[in-house]
């Protein structure tokens, strides 16, 4: 066999063995919002003899979630080099929000009630892994919240509550492997390359407050509100070539 042939099969079974490697590339993903709302009002008013009565409440909450997840594979052979490697990210959010007002104004015998309470959740969480014979990086992304709310009002009293939580993530991650012949495969070079970055936030806002009515001050409800929001972020990579 001539030295050029002889060199020529030689590269074909490198890129050959290189490609068949690449092969066993996989992707994998997995993305999942959850969001759920409880928001209740109630009232009431009563007179006996003489008197008014007057019972109002309001309420209003909110959920919503949201999860992106992305993979990409290389898998190149230019001239004598041949890259496999792959990319991962997951971006999410996940916000929740609740208020509510209820108040009682009564005059003479008029007595009355007036509650309003409100609960609202939302997750989201989402992963992307890659894997190759011999390399590898996931990342993985989760924001949980939650605000809840409530006050309850008896004759000539009132109050209000404001809540809300939101929290992000976004994770990304590479992973890469370079290998070159040199001199038609009498030598080899190898070259690595990995990372794993992410962001995050993480806010929580709770107010209570007293009712105006009819211009007059009304005297405080027992009224409650809570916030909380956790954001996790995971990411690895491992190539060793």
């Amino acid at each position: 066999m001539k030295k050029s042939l002889m060199f020529a099969a030689i590269a074909a079974l490198m890129a050959s063995s290189a490609f068949a490697t690449g092969t066993g590339q996989t992707v994998n993903s997995t993305a999942v919002n959850h969001g759920q709302i409880n928001n209740t009002v109630s009232t009431s008013a009563a007179v006996q003899g003489l008197g008014t009565s007057y019972s109002t409440a309001t309420g209003a909450a909110g959920a919503s979630s949201s999860a992106v997840v992305a993979t990409g594979v290389a898998n190149v052979k230019a001239n004598e080099c041949t890259t496999i490697g792959g990319a991962v990210s997951s971006t999410g959010k996940a916000s929740t929000y609740v208020n509510g007002t209820a108040f009682n104004v009564s005059t003479g015998t008029g007595t009355g009630s007036a509650s309003s309470v409100g609960t609202a959740k939302a997750d989201s969480y989402g992963s992307a892994n890659y894997s190759a014979p011999g390399q590898w990086v996931s990342v993985a992304g989760a924001a949980n919240t939650t605000s809840t709310g409530n006050v309850k009002a008896t004759t000539n009293t009132g109050g209000t509550f404001d809540v809300n939580s939101t929290g992000t993530y976004t994770a990304v991650g590479n992973v890469g492997s370079k290998v070159c012949s040199i001199d038609c495969g009498a030598g080899v070079t190898k070259a690595v390359t990995g990372s794993v970055t992410d962001m995050k936030s993480s806010n929580s806002f709770a107010g209570t407050g007293s009712m105006i009515v009819d211009g007059k001050l009304v005297n405080q409800a027992p009224t409650n509100g809570s916030a909380t929001s956790n954001v996790t972020v995971t990411g690895a990579y491992g190539d060793p070539l």
